[in-house]
């Protein structure tokens, strides 16, 4: 709450919303410079819209998708990997699988050909971890934030000021009887 007055969920989340966006179009504009500077025969590297449940980024604006970078075989890489082309794939995890070992002999056969554009891939690779993390995180934050504000819309109702103000009252004598610092 903003000194009492205003809830600052949205507040919080028109922060973070924007944050969100931010890593999105770098998202969209490291696929852009991966086509340009990078032109893999084996993979690409895309930005993609996940579906997700319909969540709200705004009091008006509602979103049903996350963005991702992915990974995705070219014909090339999927021919080399049995995998099929535009197969999405984690292209340096170290997995014991099936799809792990083929992607592994094809990453093998890009350091052994091409340890230049291994290099190249490899940094991608890291700015690709990077802003799906930071992505996740912005995004995990609205869905919280939107959980909070469903949960506690209660609280805003005028009906419900009595029951509010019982535990404000009840909440204030327990941290005065246990000694606990917090303002209610």
């Amino acid at each position: 709450m903003d000194k009492g007055t205003a809830p600052s969920v949205p507040r919080w989340r028109r922060i973070v919303a924007g944050q969100m966006n931010s890593v999105a179009q770098l998202m969209e504009a490291v696929t852009a410079d991966f086509s340009e500077n990078c032109t893999s025969p084996w993979v690409r590297l895309n930005a993609v819209k996940v579906k997700t449940a319909p969540y709200s980024i705004s009091n008006t604006q509602v979103q049903n998708f996350r963005m991702d970078l992915r990974w995705r075989l070219t014909a090339l890489g999927g021919d080399v990997t049995g995998l099929g082309e535009w197969t999405a794939c984690d292209l340096l995890a170290d997995r014991d699988d099936e799809r792990g070992q083929q992607l592994k002999m094809l990453w093998q056969l890009i350091e052994r050909e091409t340890p230049t554009m291994a290099q190249q891939l490899r940094v991608y690779d890291a700015i690709r971890q990077r802003l799906r993390s930071e992505y996740v995180i912005y995004w995990r934050i609205i869905v919280a934030l939107n959980d909070i504000a469903d949960n506690a819309s209660w609280i805003f109702d005028p009906e419900s000021a009595p029951i509010v103000s019982q535990a404000r009252a009840k909440l204030q004598k327990l941290t005065e009887k246990q000694r606990i610092e917090i303002e209610i």
